[in-house]
């Protein structure tokens, strides 16, 4: 009898799963299930390039830089066009974009352009860190500015000063800085190098391989209701109440080598370098990659759509459902 209660149990959650995901009609079905490739666009789409670097939202408009330019979607036109922001706005790869303080940020490879109203203005440095290539992130208390170079680091913006973000005396700048992410009080910082950089609220700690994370190069960070996501080219972590749980491929993951993480619509989305992407439902990542319409496996950039997700390659850009 505790057999038969078991197999019961065990097919009872494979249908709340299958169910969950969209493999198994509702009677109130959209376009398709989590992970569906909706649409791909490429050069023949206004793409000047194909290898989609970043993607960001500007408002209604979605921004998809590329090496050496940054393009737009012109709804009238139906394609992408070169993004043309003005004059005064310098740079043309877009690196970052956050809306801070009533004020919208873009980071570019030559500066940090500041939009206030219609108009821009932009920032070259502060003190030794070059405000270049950065990776912008903004909470309700201050905005980040991680610069990607050799004579960048971390900076905060309260609204009235900038400031270097370190560890303490001594430590150096974080000019090896690779995301940022904010919960209460608590800061994150991945690098490339030396793990992930911990503010617990008092004090700054380092968690590495040591600590159970899957590797010291972090490349994305993200938070959902069940703790914050570490992505590492290793691997992927769950940090939470201080206990970190390990995935890999042999949860699910379609690689290993983490690239992006995103959360759209309450739900993980996970970027590798070779695997393609996945959506994660429930205790399952439903693999979205070449086989099934993916344009590329190798994934550069996640943002939220009206639809779902953009998911950026390095040989177009495609429209995933998320649900």
């Amino acid at each position: 009898m505790n057999a038969f209660r078991a197999t019961v149990y065990k097919y009872v959650v494979l249908f709340i799963n299958l169910l969950a995901i969209g493999l198994l009609p509702t009677g109130r079905e959209a376009r398709g299930a989590d992970g569906t490739v909706l649409k791909k666009f490429s050069r023949e789409s206004g793409l000047p390039n194909a290898w989609v670097k970043g993607i960001f939202r500007d408002g209604d408009r979605v921004l998809v830089s590329y090496p050496g330019g940054t393009a737009t979607w012109d709804p009238a036109e139906g394609k992408f066009v070169p993004y043309s922001p003005g004059n005064s706005f310098k740079g043309s790869f877009v690196t970052g974009l956050a809306v801070y303080g009533g004020k919208t940020y873009v980071g570019t490879e030559a500066a940090l352009n500041v939009r206030d109203g219609g108009k821009w203005t932009s920032l070259d440095r502060f003190q030794q860190v070059q405000h270049s290539e950065e990776l912008l992130y903004s909470d309700d208390k201050s905005l980040y500015a991680l610069a990607r170079v050799m004579f960048g680091g971390v900076l905060r913006y309260d609204g009235a000063n900038w400031s270097i973000v370190n560890r303490g005396a001594g430590t150096g700048i974080m000019n090896n800085a690779t995301s940022l992410l904010t919960r209460g009080g608590e800061i994150f910082i991945g690098t490339t190098t030396n793990g992930l950089f911990y503010f617990d609220g008092k004090e700054w700690k380092v968690i590495g391989p040591e600590q159970g994370l899957p590797g010291i190069w972090v490349t994305s960070l993200a938070e959902t209701s069940e703790g914050v996501w570490i992505g590492c080219y290793n691997g992927l972590a769950l940090f939470q109440d201080g206990k970190i749980r390990k995935f890999t491929a042999a949860d699910g993951l379609p690689s290993n080598k983490i690239s992006v993480l995103k959360v759209i619509k309450d739900k993980l989305v996970v970027g590798t370098m070779d695997g393609g992407a996945a959506v994660k439902v429930r205790n399952l990542f439903v693999k979205v990659n070449m086989e099934n319409g993916l344009s590329d496996n190798r994934i550069e950039a996640v943002e939220a759509a009206d639809e779902g997700a953009w998911v950026g390659t390095i040989n177009g850009l495609n429209l995933v459902e998320v649900r």
